[in-house]
């Protein structure tokens, strides 16, 4: 029994890792690649790159569906390979491709109204159909069958080679298309090798049951939304309301946000599945003052370090960017923070709906916040990223008080 308990800790402890390093690997490597493009085409079109990469992340977490949150419980019960698995996953599969077709209407309006990216527009048809395909990476199969690891192999070298690849197509912004495409062509041979791992077999759904399926994970899908809106609308409100420059400078400083948020998300990941069928209450407390105390250090550190991040990572013109690196690094001790107390406190405490309802408010003060510097007519970098971290308090706020009251 000792052996089993230690084999099982050392799973958790192997999935958390592998997780970290690929998933920070996916979300993070397109966006360090941003300097390095800085410096061959310029600072605009670099900015231009790293806004269309969060657009992509924006389309997956539409096209997730909260699939990510809602199947891998169900999953992890249903046997593998089943019937019972195959119509699940391929209702999942169906209602992504619904979704991949309404998304591209809205995104195609959006970059031929936008003054900073019609010219760019090759780019984001690579970009969209890169997230398309990303859409049946299908993380959730993986996390339930407990086999990450192998997932995290191929996600972390695709992406790997893609960074690696990236600098050498391109020498003008002109050529900014080609990245797009190379990173649609790694996505397909990522997925293609995963779905060869999968054991199901499609069988067209009926519309009654994607209905029923629509609405089982709706909750999921619109607090997914919600976080997706405060942590990432931030450079596409300034692309519509701000000049190019403002664009650059937010964009640029958000790297370290980004870094700060994926440095902690995988984590949870792997813990929420866990505390799904092992709720264990006393080893998440020790697990959460750990977080906060590495997330304080954590902050400082890179508010001091703020003058030195900005001459990393932001190139040709991009100055006077130190204050919004300051702002973003206390967002990201915020952040690291509130995902924690997330979906592993809520599922232990069964109250899993509390997590939704911090980021649906969230959205909701995001909203109102934005629409109070448009109206004043003060939309700059700087007050978007002060928009960014009061939302970010608000959902540290919010869960850190009902984790002092549902923790007995």
């Amino acid at each position: 029994m000792a052996k089993l308990m230690a084999s099982k800790k050392l799973d958790i402890y192997i999935n958390i890792v592998s997780t970290f390093v690929a998933q920070g690997a996916a979300l993070l490597l397109p966006v360090i690649l941003a300097p390095s493009i800085s410096r061959l085409v310029g600072a605009e079109p670099a900015s231009v790159f790293v806004l269309s990469i969060t657009i992509s992340q924006f389309l997956l977490v539409l096209t997730d569906y909260g699939f990510g949150l809602s199947a891998v419980k169900r999953l992890a019960i249903i046997k593998v390979p089943s019937l019972k698995c195959s119509i699940l996953v391929s209702k999942i599969y169906t209602i992504k491709l619904m979704l991949i077709l309404i998304s591209a209407i809205p995104l195609y309006f959006y970059v031929e109204s936008s003054k900073n990216l019609n010219v760019y527009k090759a780019l984001f048809f690579w970009i969209f159909a890169a997230a398309s395909i990303m859409a049946y990476q299908s993380i959730w199969y993986f996390q339930a069958t407990q086999k990450q690891a192998e997932f995290n192999f191929y996600l972390f070298f695709t992406r790997l080679a893609f960074v690696l690849i990236a600098p050498l197509i391109i020498s003008e912004a002109n050529d900014l298309w080609r990245i797009g495409l190379l990173y649609f062509a790694v996505n397909v041979i990522f997925v293609i090798l995963m779905n060869k791992k999968m054991d199901y077999v499609y069988i067209l759904p009926k519309f009654k049951s994607l209905i029923i399926e629509i609405k089982k994970s709706f909750s999921f899908f619109f607090s997914r939304m919600s976080a997706a809106f405060y942590t990432i609308s931030g450079g596409v409100f300034l692309s519509i309301a701000a000049s190019s420059e403002e664009l650059g400078r937010f964009v640029f400083s958000e790297i370290i946000y980004r870094i700060g948020v994926a440095a902690v998300y995988p984590i949870t990941q792997v813990l929420y599945p866990y505390f799904a069928k092992n709720k264990e209450i006393k080893k998440y407390n020790k697990g959460l003052w750990f977080v906060i105390i590495f997330a304080l250090i954590f902050t400082l550190a890179l508010v001091f370090g703020a003058r030195e991040l900005e001459i990393l990572m932001i190139n040709n013109g991009v100055e006077g960017s130190v204050l919004l690196v300051k702002i973003f690094s206390i967002a990201v001790g915020f952040s690291i923070c509130s995902v924690f107390l997330g979906y592993p406190f809520f599922v232990i405490v069964n109250r899993i709906e509390l997590a939704n309802t911090s980021v649906n408010c969230a959205a909701l003060l995001q909203l109102l916040l934005f629409s109070v510097i448009w109206s004043l007519g003060i939309v700059t970098a700087v007050n978007v990223a002060l928009c960014i971290l009061l939302n970010e308090a608000f959902v540290f706020a919010f869960r850190f008080y009902f984790y002092m009251k549902l923790k007995k």
